[in-house]
Parts: structure tokens; sequence; C-alpha cells
């Protein structure tokens, strides 16, 4: 996996490291337009999921050469209720995705830690809480929102300038 400095590589690192590397998640989904919206509601996706945020991509600069991006991330690890009100099986869905979400965390850690291939990563950094009655009121689970800050740093290419 190379190092997330796009859209591109934002999107196959959650795809191809994290939900395709895990038998916890059943399905996928971008949360980029509607049609994200009528594959949750619809038969498309199986529970549990995630559901991947848009990323905000930001520089770091201290004032050197070495001009870094940052990656703002967001995230929901979603399962639909059977039943909507069901106060003990939405608590159960809230707890199966919270136990998700942590292990992605974990995940995060030891890949930055073991691999060191996506950029630095800091769980302290990361916020996450539950989260319900999404996409139609029968969705519960959990948010999540980190950040990653790139080893490649953006740099001044004098061939691209005249």
């Amino acid at each position: 996996m190379a190092q997330i400095t796009d859209l591109e590589t934002f999107r196959a690192f959650w795809r191809d490291e994290i939900v395709a590397r895990t038998p916890l998640l059943n399905g996928f989904t971008e949360l980029a337009n509607n049609e994200a919206y009528d594959t949750i509601k619809g038969d498309g996706i199986t529970s549990p999921f995630m559901v991947l945020l848009q990323p905000e991509f930001r520089t770091i600069d201290n004032r050197t050469i070495n001009v870094q991006r940052s990656v703002d991330f967001g995230f929901f690890i979603l399962k639909a209720a059977e039943f909507k009100g069901d106060n003990a099986e939405i608590k159960t869905i809230q707890n199966d995705c919270f136990s998700i979400c942590e292990q992605i965390i974990g995940r995060l850690d030891y890949l930055n830690e073991e691999k060191e291939f996506f950029g630095k990563y800091h769980a302290t950094n990361t916020q996450y809480e539950e989260v319900g009655g999404l996409f139609g009121g029968n969705h519960y689970g959990v948010q999540c929102f980190g950040q990653f800050i790139t080893y490649d740093s953006i740099r001044h290419n004098a061939a691209n300038w005249i």
C-alpha cells in the first residue's frame, strides 16, 4: 500500500487494508452521494458494514521544506435493527459496532507501528461515539473520526513551472 496522498489511495486503503481483511464487516460503501444512501437502504449491504466519509486533506508546515499532508478521516460502523425501538437490540448493536470500531483502531495502530506504510497515526487523535436512528431510522452503531499525517512531503518541482 502506498502513502495516502490522494483520494484513490485513501479509498484503496480502507477497502483493501481494513474492510477486506476483517470478517467482522460484511459491507462497505462511501457516503459520497445518494447512491450510498440507496445502497444502505436497499438490499446491497448486509450488516454490519462500514460507511466511509469523504476525507479532508490539509497541509502541515512547520516553516521548513517538509510540508506534509494531514488527512482527516471518518467512518460509521452500522448495523440495521430488526425492530425499531427495541432498546435491548439497539444496545447490543451499538456494543457490537463499538467493538468493531476498536478493532479497526487497533489495526490502524498496528499498521502505523509495524508497517509504517500510510504515515503517522496517533490513536489519541481518534474520537468515536455511539449513533442511532440513521438511514431510515433503523441503523445503529458507532461513528469514528481521526487523522493520518503522511511521511511523503509536498515538494516544489521546478520542472512544473515556467
